[in-house]
């Protein structure tokens, strides 16, 4: 039996079906657009699509770290059970895996220490703010600091420290359902070491030590 403590992290049925259907064309047209370069046929549109193809296969592996990683992370994504997980055997300074499972075989897409955890958060996405209402696009964001002992969350915009990472845990969802997952993930995270309360409002939740001083 496992010594890891685990929790299953839910994906959305409408947005697997959705990533289904566009990868099933994508690779159908990507098939027929070779085909057609080998018989001479339909040159220019073939061309167009396959250059269209290589620059998000590309732009995707730059993003996993190569194509392989690319590969497995969009098959993961497609049929995988999400999951974040640490291990209390693990010597400190211990840390939190988030990956997928396929079959017997288990991939680990991020890792991080829990002694950098800074925040966790949940809140709505770029569709509420273009439609000036909650358009159910709330998403859980985990801050953490790079450096060891964590570093104070001074802001929320990485391009002004290089020294703060945040991901993105779960699916987008209406608020009731991003909540009750962000409550299982603060429940969650101290588990594993990170002590972890109530910020300035009931969405967010910072590590004690880091409550004072955060700014926006």
């Amino acid at each position: 039996m496992s010594s890891y403590h685990e929790m299953p992290i839910p994906k959305s049925g409408s947005q697997v079906v959705v990533a289904f259907v566009f990868t099933t064309i994508g690779i159908n047209f990507t098939l027929l657009g070779m085909v057609n370069l080998i018989s001479g046929e339909a040159l220019i549109a073939s061309t167009i699509w396959l250059a269209f193809v290589t620059v998000i296969v590309w732009t995707g592996s730059q993003a996993e770290g190569g194509v392989w990683r690319f590969l497995i992370s969009l098959v993961g994504e497609l049929f995988g059970k999400r999951f974040a997980e640490w291990n209390p055997a693990e010597e400190q300074p211990r840390g939190i895996r988030f990956g997928f499972q396929l079959g017997s075989h288990r991939f680990v897409e991020r890792y991080i220490f829990v002694d950098g955890i800074q925040l966790v958060e949940w809140c709505t996405g770029q569709a509420t703010d273009r439609m000036g209402r909650d358009m159910n696009d709330w998403c859980i964001f985990v801050w953490f600091s790079r450096d060891l002992p964590a570093r104070p969350l001074e802001t929320k915009k990485l391009y002004r420290n290089p020294h703060q990472g945040l991901i993105a845990v779960g699916p987008s969802a209406s608020k009731v359902r991003t909540e009750a997952l962000g409550q299982s993930l603060v429940s969650f995270i101290p588990s594993a070491g990170a002590d972890l309360v109530q910020g300035d409002s009931s969405t967010c939740f910072v590590r004690a030590s880091s409550e004072k001083g955060m700014t926006n």
